[in-house]
């Protein structure tokens, strides 16, 4: 861990998952990812995540992630920037995690489904992440409902260190 690691508004927390939890390994297994669920540091150790757990969007102490996080940090954000992306994320505060839809995106992936999903208003960590850099015109992944891995592929993204 790298305790010199300063975090900035908008930097995206890459989360290692937790081995006990059979929802975490599944997302890292269907994705082939090491990351299970993505958040968005906000300020004072605080971070905004869609949960799957609690089913929900909501703040986050980061320590409680400490030592199993890896942050990505988008280094041309202008403050600005970094303001809009935590905006929208403090916007959607209270909105439901949507379990319907991380069930479909894992048959999808398991059984190759192609097939468009519809607008939904609820939300799962990586779309909310993405959504939140679309706000400030910044395009992580062209995809509507792209994987942890696949937002943190994201050329614009610079790997900073463990926290």
């Amino acid at each position: 861990m790298d305790n010199n690691i300063i975090l900035k508004q908008g930097d995206v927390l890459a989360y290692k998952g937790d081995k006990n939890s059979p929802i975490s390994e599944a997302v890292k297994f269907m994705t082939k990812s090491q990351y299970s669920h993505l958040c968005l540091y906000i300020s004072d150790d605080q971070a905004i995540e869609a949960d799957g757990i609690n089913g929900d969007i909501n703040y986050v102490d980061v320590n409680n992630y400490k030592g199993r996080l890896d942050v990505y940090s988008c280094l041309t954000l202008t403050d600005l920037q970094r303001k809009q992306i935590c905006d929208y994320a403090i916007s959607r505060i209270g909105q439901k995690y949507d379990y319907l839809l991380l069930f479909i995106l894992f048959l999808k992936r398991l059984f190759k489904f192609r097939f468009r999903l519809r607008d939904r208003k609820a939300d799962i960590c990586s779309e909310l992440v993405n959504d939140s850099y679309k706000e400030a015109n910044v395009i992580l992944s062209r995809k509507k409902y792209p994987s942890p891995q696949e937002v943190i592929e994201s050329k614009l993204l610079r790997y900073i260190g463990s926290y």
